[in-house]
Protein backbone atom coordinates (compact mmCIF):
# COMPACT_ATOMS: atom_id res chain seq x y z
CA UNK A 1 0.00 0.00 0.00
CA UNK A 2 1.52 3.33 -1.22
CA UNK A 3 1.83 5.96 1.99
CA UNK A 4 2.20 9.86 1.72
CA UNK A 5 3.90 12.10 4.33
CA UNK A 6 1.51 14.91 5.43
CA UNK A 7 2.57 17.36 7.54
CA UNK A 8 0.36 19.27 9.81
CA UNK A 9 -0.52 22.15 7.19
CA UNK A 10 -2.27 18.93 4.96
CA UNK A 11 0.99 19.35 2.37
CA UNK A 12 1.85 15.85 1.40
CA UNK A 13 5.51 14.01 0.33
CA UNK A 14 4.66 11.60 -2.29
CA UNK A 15 6.32 8.37 -1.92
CA UNK A 16 9.07 9.00 -4.58
CA UNK A 17 9.68 11.74 -2.15
CA UNK A 18 9.97 9.83 0.55
CA UNK A 19 14.08 8.72 -0.53
CA UNK A 20 14.67 12.28 -0.41
CA UNK A 21 13.59 13.07 3.01
CA UNK A 22 14.83 9.65 3.94
CA UNK A 23 17.26 10.94 7.05
CA UNK A 24 14.86 13.64 7.79
CA UNK A 25 12.27 10.98 8.22
CA UNK A 26 13.63 9.40 11.69
CA UNK A 27 14.11 13.14 12.96
CA UNK A 28 9.98 13.64 12.05
CA UNK A 29 8.97 10.46 13.94
CA UNK A 30 10.52 12.04 17.03
CA UNK A 31 9.30 15.10 16.57
CA UNK A 32 5.84 14.50 15.22
CA UNK A 33 5.68 17.49 12.88
CA UNK A 34 4.73 15.09 9.94
CA UNK A 35 1.94 12.18 10.05
CA UNK A 36 2.45 9.24 7.91
CA UNK A 37 -0.80 8.51 6.33
CA UNK A 38 -2.39 5.37 4.51
CA UNK A 39 -4.02 6.18 1.07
Amino acid sequence: MEKDWCDEQGNSYPLLNMKLIDEFSEEVRKTGIHKEVKK
